[in-house]
Order: C-alpha cells, then sequence, then structure tokens
C-alpha cells in the first residue's frame, strides 16, 4: 500500500526506525501520540508492512494480551488516553509525537478534498491542520463557526473532556505546540473556555463522532438526512441548555403524507427488534431515547403513539393535545407528529434525543414547535421557520 505522508508523519516514521535500531532489554512499546485524526493510525499501517514482527497493541479492546518478551510493541494513544491506558503496561515505553500538518499542507489537502479554491486557506485554519477534519468540513459542506464547533469537538474527545486541560491550552495556545502546527484561532479558543458546559454540550462533545457515523450510514442510506442543525439559533440554545444542566423537552409539527414516512423511516418507528440497527438514526447520535414517547400520525396510515420502553400508549395523544392547546397550534397537513422526553437525569442523553429530533425535522423542512422545560418550570419555546432557517421565539 503505497501510503502518502505528511511531513510530521515522515519525521514519526524516521524516529521510530532509529528507535528499533536499539536493542531493548524490557518488553517496550512504541506509542505514537497525537490528537484524534492526525493520522497516527495511518503511520501505525506503514511501521507494521515494514516490520511486521512488531506487535499492535489496542488499548481500546478489553481483550488485549500484552506482550510480556524483550521487544517493540507499537501503540497508538491520544493524549486523553495516556494515564488511563499506560497504568495498564508494565515495561518501557518511547513516546513518539505525530503532529497536525502545516498551514501549507492542510490548504493542499482540502483542495485534494475537493474544497473550492475560496475555501481552502480558511479550512486549513479551522482544521486545526487535522485531516479528518478538513474531510468532513468539505463532506458536509459546514459553515466556518460549525467548523469551529467540529474544532472543539475534537480537542474534547482527544483530551478526554479535560476541561481544565482544554482551558489552559485556551488562554495559552501555544502549550499546543507539541500537536499542532496550525494553532486555535480566537473563536476556538474562546469556545473552550466554555469549560464543564462544554463535554455535556452534545454538538461540541459528539460532533466528530457525529458526522463519521454518518458518513458510514449514508453509504447504506443515502437518503438519510444530515445530523447537523440547519438554524444557528439552535446551537447557542444547546450551550445555554448544558450550562443550565439539559432539560426535557416537547416538539409538535404538523407532517404531509411524505414527512410522515420520512419520519417514520429515520426514527424507526415503531421501535421493534430492528430499531436501533446500523442504519438507524439513534445509531449516528448513539443514544437510547430512554423516558421518550412520539405521536405520529396521518390520513390514511396507521397511527403509532408509544413509549420508546414500554411500547403502545395510548395516551401520548392526550398529552399532544395539552401541548397543542397550550401553545395554539393547529394542524392542516392531513398529518401531525409529536415528541417528548421526560428530564430523567440523563443530561447528555436528552439532549442528544432532542438534537437528533430536531436535526430530522430541520433537514427535511418541516415547521415544528419546541419547548424546553428545566425541572417542571418552562425554560423556552421556539418555532422553526424553515423559509428563514431560523429559530424563532414564542
Amino acid at each position: 500500500m503505497n501510503l502518502v505522508l505528511t511531513s510530521s508523519q515522515e519525521r514519526a516514521l524516521s524516529e521510530i526506525e532509529q528507535i528499533l535500531l536499539e536493542t531493548p532489554t524490557v518488553p517496550t512499546l512504541i506509542v505514537l501520540q497525537g490528537l484524534s485524526g492526525v493520522g497516527k493510525t495511518t503511520l501505525e499501517r506503514r511501521v507494521l508492512e515494514t516490520h511486521p514482527e512488531l506487535h499492535a497493541v489496542d488499548f481500546n479492546d478489553f481483550r488485549v494480551k500484552l506482550p510480556s518478551e524483550n521487544g517493540y510493541s507499537l501503540t497508538t494513544l491520544i493524549p486523553g488516553e495516556e494515564d488511563y491506558s499506560l497504568n495498564k503496561w508494565n515495561g518501557g515505553t518511547k513516546t513518539v509525537l505525530v503532529m497536525g500538518m502545516t498551514l501549507k499542507e492542510a490548504t493542499a489537502y482540502a483542495q485534494r478534498s475537493g474544497a473550492q479554491e475560496k475555501d481552502q486557506e480558511w479550512i486549513a485554519q479551522k482544521s486545526l491542520g487535522i485531516p479528518l477534519l478538513i474531510e468532513q468540513i468539505v463532506q458536509h459542506h459546514l459553515t466556518p463557526g460549525e467548523a469551529t464547533t467540529l474544532a472543539v469537538s475534537n480537542l474534547l474527545k482527544s483530551f478526554g473532556l479535560r476541561t481544565e486541560a482544554l482551558e489552559t491550552y485556551a488562554r495559552n495556545p501555544l502549550l499546543l505546540k507539541p500537536f499542532l502546527e496550525i494553532l486555535p484561532d480566537r473563536q476556538c479558543s474562546n469556545a473552550l473556555l466554555g469549560g464543564y458546559a462544554l463535554k455535556d454540550n452534545p454538538l461540541t462533545a459528539n460532533m466528530t463522532l457525529v458526522l463519521r457515523n454518518y458518513a458510514a450510514l449514508r453509504a447504506r442510506n443515502p437518503s438519510e438526512p444530515s445530523p447537523l442543525l440547519v438554524a444557528k439559533k439552535s446551537y447557542d440554545i444547546y450551550q445555554a441548555l448544558a450550562e443550565r444542566m439539559g432539560a426535557a423537552f416537547e416538539i409538535y409539527a404538523a407532517v404531509t403524507q411524505e414527512q410522515y414516512a420520512q419520519i417514520k423511516q429515520s426514527l424507526r418507528l415503531p421501535p421493534d427488534a430492528n430499531a436501533f440497527d446500523e442504519v438507524a438514526r439513534c445509531r449516528l447520535f448513539n443514544v437510547f431515547p430512554r423516558k421518550s414517547m412520539y405521536f405520529l400520525s396521518c390520513e390514511g396510515e396507521e397511527t403509532l403513539q408509544a413509549d420508546f420502553e414500554r411500547g403502545d400508549n395510548p395516551k401520548v395523544a392526550s398529552g399532544m393535545n395539552y401541548f397543542k392547546k397550550e401553545h395554539a397550534l393547529t394542524s392542516s397537513s392531513g398529518g401531525e407528529f409529536y415528541f417528548a422526553q421526560d428530564d430523567h437525569g440523563g443530561l447528555s442523553s436528552h439532549l442528544k434525543t432532542s438534537w437528533m429530533v430536531e436535526s430530522l425535522l430541520q433537514q427535511l423542512g418541516i415547521p415544528y414547535t419546541v419547548a424546553y422545560r428545566i425541572g417542571s418550570q418552562p425554560h423556552s419555546t421556539y418555532t422553526f421557520s424553515p423559509e428563514k432557517k431560523m429559530m424563532v421565539a414564542r
């Protein structure tokens, strides 16, 4: 396999070759360390091609067998995994850093990934020189603001959600020099100062994983709508909810027969043994919508009303009708969709569930009303306008 390496990967490869010239006196682990998506696995494949005698160690595999004989082994770790994973290792270690790309390399990579010439430089800057992020920015047509969120998500993942470390790096980006040639810009640094709320915000804590899952899902189901939110205001709403420790929510939309079919397909309604299979939207967000209920109906179609955990529940309709009356909502499209989730203390779970549903409705261009609640108190209510691509406060 002819893999094209970055300048950082080439330096790391040269360093590994120098290490291998020495004969270890104890089992020794060569640790390829770097941020998520910089190309550690690509480099590992290259090393294993030329040195098949090396043993690859995957600390994420609970069945991993650590070598006990003298010799070299190879593994990849992000900074957030180092303390936990190496606690299992009793031998020697040699750490080799794999950095992100230079601005010139990242700009060229953006071009090869299909970015337009006018966008290549800002994509390179926002990506922090991380190949995976460049691919995701280009593939999903992210805006500069969304690309900033993606970079924050990657840093959160890379440092194991240790927000105290992220705040240190945000205040002094030069401390990231061992890992990055392209340092975070002011927008990224300011976002990192969000502190503990960041790790509970499903957008910042999960965006890189969700987009990776979406790419895999699209290979099986090309019609699945994007997991990204269309309304810019939604990003601010979710950050505010994360800072307030989340919220229960209720969503109502009038739907057409076509939209009924799209929602039923994407959310796998009614849920059954295959509800969370590899092409289900729940899998995108790695969420099981506990304490959730839904109502979906349309003229000439089956009426579905149930709890995700307990099945059919005819009381869901009364909850929907109360919500409609409370907010003066009506349906003139022949169908209705209602989704609600109680506040059950699982902050990350119910924020991801509401993101899953709202992104679906926004991508399908369906107007809807959503009400968030903190505990038993109303928090905020918005209506999505597909024409304006905006969330309008009610």
